[in-house]
């Protein structure tokens, strides 16, 4: 009764606000299109954002099918079910704490501990995100349980489970899936050495030698702190390389004019965010693949456009600025360009 009324407790709080806010934020909307290409495209294996097939392999596609299996019955993808796999995924890791904290200690604590990560504000959050953080984390929550059960003599099945899990966190973002691993062989090697890690390999508790209980919460503690660590020195790791190299791809659309002394006139309309990359070169490869685009899109629709290097001209109607612009820039995500006075 305790567990369903965590649970209860964590999909009442969860999903309040599913579905209402509306996806703006770069990152947030290309898992979104992505995923969009394969419900109304079909390109399962390799999506497409504005015919750039590229886009679908920056990183592993497990929840791009998520956000596409859940956007099935509508028949498109929306705000709601763009977020659904990261609800789910949150209202599992809820589950896969309980069930560490119960088996580590009783259920009053796992029970604790499945409420304490339900309330805290940033989980909440980012359950709300159309972003495989949430699913990753679920993933390996439980690999971290599978591993306690392993460690435990529970049958060989359990060490399977681990390594589905660590399998999942991978199939969601790629190589931090790899920090439960690596988390794993530190505590297997703190609590038993070499031993320890065959110990947990086969599964068996009669090769174990009997542990002192006064010794059983430090041993817990270094497993659990293990964990912590290389998951906190991770998510560290990835935001300082991004403040040091990342580079913002922006849309810039202007228009001109020619007044009666021949001298060109030009108003900037706006900046446009499209999204931020890690090394220049991708940026570069990426403005002019965009600007490709934009190219295409407008002669299909039968306006007369030119396309110079990055930069899209097109003809304009019904106003004294005849010609208007699309530049594709990039800069580096600590220069604001709206601000800047050159580049």
């Amino acid at each position: 009764m305790i567990v369903l009324g965590v649970l209860a407790f964590a999909v009442v709080i969860l999903t309040i606000p599913i579905g209402r806010a509306p996806i703006w934020e770069p990152n947030n909307a290309r898992w979104m299109l992505l995923a969009r290409d394969m419900v109304e495209r079909g390109h399962w294996l390799v999506p497409e954002i504005r015919g750039a097939p590229n886009e679908g392999l920056y990183k592993p596609q497990l929840f791009e099918w998520a956000i596409a299996v859940a956007s099935l019955p509508p028949g498109h993808v929306t705000e709601l079910t763009a977020v659904l796999p990261s609800l789910v995924s949150a209202i599992i890791g809820v589950a896969g704490v309980f069930a560490i904290g119960r088996q580590l200690w009783n259920v009053q604590a796992g029970a604790l501990a499945a409420l304490i990560l339900t309330t805290t504000s940033n989980y909440f959050v980012f359950a709300q995100q159309s972003l495989a953080d949430v699913m990753m984390t679920a993933s390996m929550v439980w690999a971290l349980d599978f591993l306690l059960r392993a460690r435990d003599g529970s049958s060989f099945g359990s060490l399977l489970g681990f390594y589905a899990c660590i399998g999942m966190a991978m199939l969601c973002k790629g190589p931090p899936g790899l920090s439960a691993l690596a988390a794993a062989a530190v505590a297997t090697g703190v609590e038993g050495g070499r031993f320890g890690a065959e110990k947990v390999a086969a599964g068996r508790r009669g090769a174990r030698a009997r542990i002192d209980r006064g010794m059983r919460l430090p041993r817990i503690g270094a497993l659990l702190a293990a964990l912590a660590v290389i998951v906190s020195l991770t998510a560290s790791h990835v935001p300082a390389v991004r403040a040091e190299s990342a580079w913002v791809l922006w849309e810039h659309a202007y228009e001109v004019f020619v007044d009666g002394n021949k001298n060109q006139q030009r108003r900037t309309v706006s900046w446009k965010r499209v999204t931020v990359m890690a090394a220049r070169t991708d940026c570069d490869d990426r403005r002019m693949r965009e600007a490709r685009a934009e190219f295409d899109l407008l002669t299909g629709k039968g306006i007369g456009a030119t396309l110079t290097g990055s930069e899209v001209g097109f003809d304009q109607r019904n106003t004294r600025f005849k010609r208007g612009y699309r530049s594709f820039e990039c800069w580096p995500d600590t220069v604001d360009p709206m601000r800047a006075k050159g580049k």
